[in-house]
C-alpha cells in the first residue's frame, strides 16, 4: 500500500535526523527493514501475484476486480526485509536498487525460503 504524503513527510523527516541520505543523494540507499526507496512501483503486489504464479506479477493480464481486491488486500502482509542501493563499485541499472520482500508472519518465523527479490532500475 502506497504512503500517504503525510506519511512520507514523516518519513524523510526521520530519515533527515538520523543522518540518512537526502533524495538526489549519490549515496548508497541501503536498508534493513523500513520502508523502500522506490525506483518505479510499490512492489508489494508484485511479491503476491507472483507467488500465487501469476507470471511477471500479471503485467498486462486480465484480472477480475474481485481477484484484484484480494491481492491489494494479501499485499499488506509483505514487507521490505532488505534494499541495496547502487554505489561506485556495484551497480543495479543507472540508479537501481535490488529489493527483497518477504511475508510479516514468515518473517517473524525465520523462515526466508519464500522471500522475493525485484530489481528495480531508472
Amino acid at each position: 500500500m502506497p504512503l500517504t504524503d503525510i506519511e512520507w513527510e514523516d518519513y524523510d523527516a526521520m530519515r533527515e535526523e538520523y543522518g540518512a541520505p537526502s533524495e538526489g543523494d549519490d549515496a548508497v540507499t541501503t536498508k534493513l527493514l523500513g520502508h523502500p526507496d522506490v525506483v518505479q512501483n510499490p512492489m508489494e503486489a508484485e511479491c503476491e501475484m507472483v507467488t500465487r504464479g501469476m507470471a511477471d506479477g500479471a503485467e498486462g493480464e486480465e484480472i477480475s476486480q474481485e481477484l484484484r481486491d484480494d491481492i491489494e488486500k494479501a499485499s499488506r502482509d509483505w514487507t521490505l526485509l532488505f534494499q541495496m542501493g547502487t554505489d561506485s563499485g556495484l551497480e543495479f541499472g543507472d540508479v537501481g536498487h535490488i529489493n527483497y520482500w518477504i511475508k510479516k508472519q514468515d518473517l517473524a518465523r525465520r523462515d526466508f525460503d519464500k522471500a522475493w527479490l525485484i530489481l528495480q532500475c531508472g
